[in-house]
């Protein structure tokens, strides 16, 4: 696990067909809307599903000032921690039980 990651551009995010975004809405039942600002999963937090954007995106933010932590600018989406429509997150962690290390906030 500690190796996962080392270099971004294998790991690229890339967005999902939107018959694999219906499809897995359907599984995952009704969906759930975060005002921007409302933070969605709190550092600490049991990784207990995996987080699917439909629309808007979710930012990494400093547990301590609320921030984004990382830039993100349109160009660089797929690069960055900031994953937008028809992206997912959390799959590792949820596959793996772990707690969320990071706090992840809904920007839009």
């Amino acid at each position: 696990m500690e190796t996962l990651g080392q270099d971004l551009e294998t790991m690229r995010r890339v967005p999902l067909a939107p018959e694999h975004v219906g499809a897995s809405c359907a599984i995952g039942g009704a969906g759930k809307f975060y005002p921007a600002g409302t933070i969605v999963m709190a550092i600490g937090e049991p990784m207990n599903r995996l987080i699917n954007v439909v629309d808007g995106e979710i930012a990494v933010a400093d547990p301590y000032t609320g921030e984004r932590m990382l830039p993100a600018t349109p160009g660089q989406r797929m690069l960055s921690s900031t994953p937008g429509p028809a992206q997912f997150l959390g799959e590792i962690g949820f596959l793996g039980n772990a707690a969320s290390i990071m706090q992840m906030r809904a920007a839009g």
